[in-house]
This record gives C-alpha cells, structure tokens and sequence, in this order.
C-alpha cells in the first residue's frame, strides 16, 4: 500500500498517496488575495507591503549537520532584515545550540530591534534551549 506524505508550508497541509515512493509538494496559496493576507501588512496610506516571511529551519539543513553554531543562525538569517515580522519554524529539528539560539534570538534582535522574531512547531528541546538563551526582558 502507498504512504502518505505530508508537505506543511503556508499553515497549510495536504496528503497525497505516494504511489512507488514517497514525494510532497508544498501548498501553494490559490489566490494572490491568499499571498497577499498571509504576508502583507498595509502602510499609512493603505499600500500593501510584503514584510512577513515564514522560514522553515529544516529546509536550511546541509547534509548530516545540526544547529548549532552562529554561522549557522547567520545562514538562515541572511536578508531577513527586509521583513518586519519573522516567524522560525522548527518543524522536523532535533535540537539547537546556544549559540544558533543566540544569533537568533538575540543579537539578531540587538542589532534590528523593531523586527518581530516569534518561532513554531519547536520540540521540548528546542523550546527548553529558546526559553534559555532569551533576554530577560522576553521573557
């Protein structure tokens, strides 16, 4: 009997059989209205601006590595200083390091502190090593 695999991308989840082998494919918003309520937010003078983004942690990963290092934080932060709101999704990640949580979570926000930083889908030991190394004034 096939499996069935399941691809999560935009908060949304679809599970198609996997006919001689596993496959996925991400779901795509149907609608530019979809695109633009996901990652818009209106300036002073209502013009929609695309400043969220939604980065997946997992897809970053490069061979048998784990998160660990600043270089690696570093990696994954490069360019998100364009957005406003930043959402780090740990889907599929063991663990971290404190130095990748410290990048991210706080000299990342040192060095741009009116971007929004908030993370998901963290495990026990993600949570557990994000909840350490945040400024005490996060928490």
């Amino acid at each position: 009997m096939p499996s069935a695999t399941s691809a999560k991308i935009f908060s949304t989840t679809i599970n198609q059989p996997a006919a001689g082998g596993n496959w996925s494919i991400p779901y795509l918003p149907s609608t530019l209205a979809e695109v633009f309520k996901q990652f818009t937010t209106l300036d002073a003078e209502e013009i929609p601006r695309f400043d969220k983004t939604h980065i997946i942690v997992a897809l970053a990963k490069q061979g048998d590595e784990r998160y660990v290092s600043r270089s690696q934080a570093k990696r994954i932060l490069s360019g998100l200083e364009q957005f406003n709101e930043i959402v780090i999704n740990f889907k599929n990640v063991p663990s971290v390091g404190q130095g990748f949580i410290d990048e991210v979570f706080r000299v990342f926000h040192n060095r741009y502190p009116d971007k929004i930083i908030t993370y998901r889908n963290a495990n026990e030991n993600v949570t557990f090593m994000i909840e350490r190394g945040l400024p005490t004034a996060d928490k």
